[in-house]
């Protein structure tokens, strides 16, 4: 079973990643594109799982959800960058800059915070809100540092939106 879990945890990321790109698609009034690409990855998982099934049984089928969806998402991806003029250098840098910061935060709250494991429910939900808190900070300033041009964005709205309420 664990082997079969992992072939799926695989297909994560694309799963993901077909949901971001369809709306990509969606919203330059693309509805087409999306679909076909669906369906056939769907007709590709059938065709893997159909020949893949006997001699693995269920990590065969695992594994072609996962191919499957790779094959959609790359080619989904492909099709996008082709349309919009978008590269994937930039994508590269903007989900390096990402887990930068995440790594940063993960850190900062496993080793910030670990020691403060107790019992208590009233404890550890302060531990939960204190770890929360200083993970926020430590990606928002390593964000900062790095100038992801995201943060700078998520700022200025928020900046807008305090204006309009008079704040």
């Amino acid at each position: 079973m664990a082997s079969a879990l992992v072939l799926y945890c695989i297909a994560i990321v694309p799963l993901a990643g077909v949901e971001i790109h369809s709306r990509g698609f969606y919203a330059l009034g693309d509805t087409r594109t999306p679909v076909i690409l669906a369906v056939g990855a769907v007709i590709v998982n059938l065709v893997l799982s159909a020949i893949l099934y006997r001699p693995f049984e269920h990590e065969g089928l695992a594994f072609a959800i996962s191919f499957s969806s790779w094959l959609e998402w790359m080619l989904l991806y492909r099709l996008y960058c082709a349309r919009t003029g978008a590269g994937a250098a930039r994508d590269l840098r903007a989900i390096a800059l990402f887990g930068a910061c995440a790594a940063v935060m993960a850190l900062t709250i496993a080793v910030g915070f670990a020691p403060f494991d107790t019992a208590g429910r009233f404890h550890n939900a302060v531990i939960a809100v204190a770890g929360a808190v200083a993970g926020g900070v430590m990606y928002a300033g390593v964000a900062a540092a790095l100038r992801v041009p995201e943060l700078e964005e998520a700022a200025s709205r928020l900046r807008a939106m305090l204006r309009r309420f008079g704040a």
